[in-house]
């Protein structure tokens, strides 16, 4: 985490991570929201690639699962407000 870092107070949803130092230790950095049959994440503070990549990642491969011929995570695309999981040829 790095050049910021928002402070959650009051969080409902689930805290998937909290920061581990400073003023803010203990607090929620990742958040995980449950709406209807969807679910919505927010990340309160900057990190980098590599994570971003891994935290996708397991988001993708929950909704790859869902599709068993789906094998590659990194063809996979979804489109904005849609529950359908595209492979890209």
């Amino acid at each position: 985490m790095y050049d910021y870092c928002e402070t959650l107070i009051n969080c409902t949803g689930k805290v998937l991570a909290t920061y581990s130092k400073d003023f803010y230790r203990n607090t929620p950095a990742i958040v995980e929201h449950s709406y209807g049959a969807g679910k919505g994440y927010y990340l309160a503070c900057r990190t980098d690639y590599s994570f971003l990549e891994k935290f996708y990642e397991k988001i993708a491969s929950e909704l790859v699962n869902l599709l068993e011929d789906v094998k590659d995570k990194r063809t996979v695309s979804l489109k904005p407000f849609e529950s359908k999981v595209y492979k890209n040829n």
